[in-house]
């Protein structure tokens, strides 16, 4: 043993018996803290700093704080530091933000019987709390049923649809925890629709599917809908002597219910119902339409609205 005198700022001076060996043994690194070596007097060392212990027993968590949630168990080992992470910072899983399916042509919106091609897929995400993506995507649908990783994927086939409706694509995938947890999917769609027909025509009656199979071929003015609410400006077809304006669209839309010319003027006594026949669309596409005409020709001026429902 030996004896040190240390002064200190007060003027105060305290003397000290310490080890032979120093007040402190030599070395030691940024961060490192001084430890017992062993039980004996003095045998000191440094080391690593202590990270806030570890759990000497199971917990089952009997309450729910944070992020922890009624019976998670939290084995032998575990670092406290990642139980307290655990209440104060809950884990928030991976987002799949937006999924795009690209098709060629690739129109919003197609015509019933209207092939494409499957082009590609892509998405955005957001990382889970710790910057993890989404793990193990699945990708289905037309053209695609596959695992993917990087986005655009792209694809090999086409898809179709011979009746009006949607086609559906979904992506899929999981979070990084272990056990892994689904997380939210992500869908797109594409939609084939059948036409609303309109324009102005000499054709004066309809007696069979192929006098309406040309009448429907003749009409200029065509929007793809769902329903047989549809607004058209009529043009100088409609305000020619001799041509009757024509409504026609699938059957399964029911009857005309109104007619508003100019968005104010009902009109619907000014059409007659003409019957429903089949006709077939560019794609081969086979359909029952419902055929109205005005009861006088040149029935409607050249930018006349109207308003079907």
């Amino acid at each position: 043993m030996r004896t040190i005198t240390i002064k200190l700022a007060s003027g105060k001076t305290i003397i000290k018996r310490v080890d032979e060996r120093g007040i402190v043994p030599d070395g030691g690194s940024t961060g490192e803290v001084l430890r017992k070596a062993s039980d004996t007097d003095f045998d000191i060392e440094w080391g690593a700093g202590g990270g806030g212990g570890e759990l000497t027993g199971e917990i089952v968590a009997s309450v729910e704080v944070g992020g922890v949630d009624i019976s998670d168990t939290f084995p032998v080992g575990t670092p406290l530091e990642d139980i307290i992470r655990a209440m104060l910072a809950p884990y928030v899983p991976p987002i799949l933000n937006s999924l795009t399916i690209v098709l060629s042509p690739n129109n919003s919106i197609m015509e019933v019987g209207d092939e494409v091609n499957v082009a590609a897929a892509s998405w955005t995400k957001t990382d889970d709390s710790d910057g993890n993506p989404p793990q193990d995507l699945h990708l289905t649908g037309d053209g695609f049923n596959t695992d993917v990783t990087t986005s655009p994927a792209t694809a090999s086939g086409t898809t179709v649809r011979t009746t009006a409706g949607v086609n559906t694509w979904t992506l899929a995938g999981y979070d990084s925890l272990s056990p892994q947890n689904a997380i939210a999917s992500k869908s797109a769609t594409k939609e084939w629709r059948f036409y609303f027909w309109f324009g102005g025509d000499p054709t004066s009656s309809l007696a069979s599917n192929a006098e309406a199979q040309t009448l429907y071929d003749d009409l200029t003015q065509g929007k793809l809908l769902t329903s047989k609410s549809a607004t058209f400006i009529c043009d100088s077809l409609n305000d020619t002597a001799g041509n009757y304006t024509w409504a026609c669209y699938p059957a399964s839309w029911g009857a005309l219910s109104n007619v508003i010319q100019n968005g104010a003027l009902p009109v619907l006594t000014a059409f007659t119902y003409i019957g429903a026949f089949t006709v077939v669309n560019p794609q081969g596409i086979s359909a029952s339409y419902r055929f109205y005409k005005s009861n006088a020709d040149q029935a409607f001026a050249s930018g006349t609205t109207l308003l079907f429902s």
